[in-house]
């Protein structure tokens, strides 16, 4: 067993989040599993500049509430099924759902919808699994490499039908939590590649509080509504939502080699 996840049903954390070009925010992170998430986070800590990013049964947001160079302030949302079925190019300029934050906690459940391989030993007493799902634009393959002695994920990759890298996260400086039999990370980096270009965040917190959110779920887990800021469907061509993914055989995945990096541990690409 990688890690005991069932322990854990809510996480409320302080963050530090850097990304490159762009000044540091302050703000809070707040999960209730499975799909329940808000992260608030602005310049010296003031929400109002900055970004809110959430998740509820039915739909996530990303609202952008303080305008970046080249940009005005912006709502984007989908139904978490639309998206997942959406092809418009509309989607495709955001390839991860609010999720992949939760799963690069370590908070990963390998659904029963997904096929999974059986962990293969890496070096440096490392072990790795290949899970796959499937989306509107082909098959999607998820790379979970962990430690096999304390069981702690440390890295995950995401890669598409072609095998091209997609985004991967790295998480370190962990903290084991003896109540709850579970370590998390206090450092995430997220790599996020797009039209030819990586994005990296830097998420760090110092402690985790875990199963003891307070506040009216009505309003922690709504989208908000911020009047007349710019709305944008993220899956336009989507008015239903789809059944559940089917399985598919882990064995078809073949990832493109990718260049040695010298910013992370390049344990993830399967092969090497």
């Amino acid at each position: 067993m990688l890690h005991h996840t069932a322990n854990v049903k809510q996480l409320d954390a302080r963050i530090l989040v850097s990304m490159t070009g762009t000044p540091k925010l302050r703000g809070s992170i707040q999960i209730e599993r499975p799909n329940r998430m808000r992260l608030k986070a602005g310049v010296l800590g003031m929400n109002e500049m900055g970004v809110d990013v959430g998740s509820n049964d039915e739909l996530f947001w990303i609202w952008t509430r303080a305008a970046l160079p080249g940009q005005s302030p912006t709502l984007m949302w989908a139904h978490h099924d639309s998206f997942r079925q959406s092809t418009s190019s509309i989607r495709k300029a955001v390839p991860l759902e609010p999720e992949w934050l939760i799963e690069a906690l370590g908070i990963v459940d390998f659904s029963t919808y997904e096929s999974h391989s059986q962990p293969t030993p890496q070096p440096g007493d490392r072990m790795q699994m290949i899970s796959s799902r499937t989306r509107a634009g082909g098959k999607q393959y998820r790379v979970t490499v962990f430690d096999a002695r304390r069981g702690i994920i440390e890295q995950q990759s995401l890669y598409d039908q072609q095998g091209q890298l997609v985004a991967f996260t790295n998480s370190s400086d962990h903290v084991f939590y003896p109540q709850h039999n579970i370590s998390l990370p206090r450092k995430i980096e997220l790599h996020l590649f797009q039209n030819g270009q990586e994005i990296t965040m830097l998420v760090t917190t110092d402690r985790y509080k875990m199963n003891s959110l307070f506040g009216d779920p009505q309003l922690m887990w709504q989208m908000p509504d911020p009047g007349d800021v710019e709305r944008i469907n993220l899956a336009p061509d989507v008015a239903t939502s789809a059944r559940p993914p089917s399985q598919l055989p882990v064995g078809e995945f073949t990832p493109v080699e990718q260049p040695q990096r010298n910013d992370f541990r390049p344990v993830a690409y399967p092969g090497r």
